[in-house]
């Protein structure tokens, strides 16, 4: 179920939102707006996002693992996610307990809302990936000096590679990505499923936990070193735009379509 979803219908939720008892002025609002979805996964831990036109709601938990749940309104509620075959059930424990069954069929994800005798439907569409494959060459760069100096990295090897030129290759053999850069220094390479948390290995022997996910257009890294760092890969065309953030430095390298 990792992936990102878009809502094509809902049935049914405006009276199950009355049932658990939601103010009338914000049942028709939410009834009638659409949501996307993304399912995530790094080691042990799920990230549930719900994407809004008015907000955008995170879920971090365990399977089996109960926590504590907060809602827009300022409700907090227990609640605990499981599976069952290929289905995801969340119950949510409030006053008037709702479970919450995601079931996915090929390209469809059905996501079941039950409390009490009320039932509502919402049907999501899994989103295809962007074929972000290709080969790319360094036309431009900005700011990359001053990035590897936020990041602690040594002034004589920013002076050796801050220059140099670059080439990425991305490829994708099954759920599998890999991207390739490579440049006068030697080739390295990045191996990674999207969703998936794994370990980045950088030129200087260091390691971190990284995790890659499709957003559009968009691959989006979460680098998780002693200072976090998010690399967005935009792709537009023939110009594949990277931009590198780090505490409140901002680097931004362009590269060309082979």
């Amino acid at each position: 179920m990792i992936r990102k979803y878009k809502q094509v219908s809902a049935d049914n939720l405006a009276a199950l939102l009355r049932h658990q008892g939601v103010p009338e002025e914000m049942v028709e609002k939410i009834a009638s707006e659409k949501r996307d979805l993304t399912i995530s996964k790094s080691g042990n831990t799920y990230t549930y996002q719900i994407i809004s036109p008015n907000n955008t709601r995170e879920i971090t938990f365990e399977l089996g693992t109960e926590f504590t749940e907060s809602f827009p309104n300022g409700w907090n509620v227990k609640s605990v996610f499981t599976v069952d075959g290929n289905r995801l059930v969340r119950t949510v424990k409030g006053e008037k307990e709702t479970t919450v069954v995601h079931e996915l069929n090929g390209n469809e994800l059905r996501v079941v809302s039950t409390s009490g005798p009320v039932v509502a439907v919402r049907t999501y569409a899994r989103q295809k990936y962007k074929n972000f494959t290709g080969k790319f060459k360094l036309t431009s760069s900005d700011n990359f000096d001053a990035l590897l100096r936020h990041l602690g990295v040594a002034e004589d090897y920013i002076n050796k590679i801050k220059d140099q030129s670059q080439e990425l290759e991305i490829t994708k053999s099954g759920n599998g990505y890999s991207i390739k850069t490579t440049t006068a220094s030697g080739t390295r390479e990045q191996k990674f499923e999207l969703g998936k948390e794994y370990t980045e290995t950088f030129p200087n022997g260091g390691s971190a936990p990284s995790l890659v996910v499709a957003d559009g257009n968009r691959l989006i890294q979460t680098l998780k070193t002693e200072k976090e760092m998010k690399i967005v890969r935009e792709f537009n065309g023939n110009e594949l735009r990277v931009t590198s953030t780090s505490g409140p430095v901002v680097a931004v390298r362009t590269y060309a379509r082979q």
